[in-house]
């Protein structure tokens, strides 16, 4: 098994699904939006709010193409799919899951979240 790189909207359990799969198959985690937060240091929110959108799915593209880990567990931000370049950089890196959420369990996970 390569890595396997998890993907869906904010709050469909990316982060909680990950280190529990990571933990029951014993490999490393990796959470993308966390090493953003770290490389760059200031929290998600805060670089949306000072650099734009764009800016940010940059860097978040920059972050993934540095993953060199093999056989881990991968987190990624809900906006990671929006850029073709990252399709191809997590088909390389292993195999990708789409984590569906209904959209009550969406907005319930996010308002819990506030």
């Amino acid at each position: 098994m390569r890595n396997l790189i998890l993907v869906g909207m904010m709050g469909s359990g990316k982060t909680t699904v990950g280190r529990i799969i990571a933990n029951q198959l014993e490999l490393p985690f990796v959470d993308i939006d966390r090493r953003i937060e770290v490389k760059l240091g200031r929290p998600i929110k805060q670089l949306f709010d000072l650099y734009g959108e764009e800016t940010f799915r940059c860097h978040e593209s920059r972050v993934l193409e540095d993953i060199t880990a093999e056989r881990s567990v991968l987190s990624t931000g809900g906006g990671i799919v929006l850029a073709d370049r990252n399709w191809d950089i997590m088909s390389r890196l292993g195999t990708t899951v789409f984590l569906d959420s209904s959209l009550d369990s969406l907005m319930t996970r996010l308002e819990t979240a506030k």
